[in-house]
């Protein structure tokens, strides 16, 4: 909080998104996504030392937005993450 809008824009990059606050500030959209990579299996040693490998984890997509409201002076007042 009270950080200036210049600084979230060096810290997060432009903005995907701008808004209007309604009281002569402004909202900042950032859309940011990924994917965490799932796991292999975990390999164990059977008998007759055979290798067995388990059902690993499939990976998944992640995406997160973050609004940042900006008040008429410039400087943050509320943030949120969906």
């Amino acid at each position: 909080m009270g950080a200036t809008k210049q600084q979230v824009i060096i810290g997060f990059g432009p903005p995907s998104e701008t808004t209007s606050d309604g009281n002569g500030g402004e909202i900042l959209i950032f859309y940011r996504s990924g994917y965490i990579p799932g796991t292999t299996g975990l390999v164990t040693v059977g008998a007759n030392n055979q290798l067995y490998q388990g059902q690993g984890t499939p990976g998944y997509a992640v995406s997160r937005r973050t609004a940042i409201y900006i008040n008429s002076q410039g400087r943050v007042y509320y943030w949120r993450i969906n």
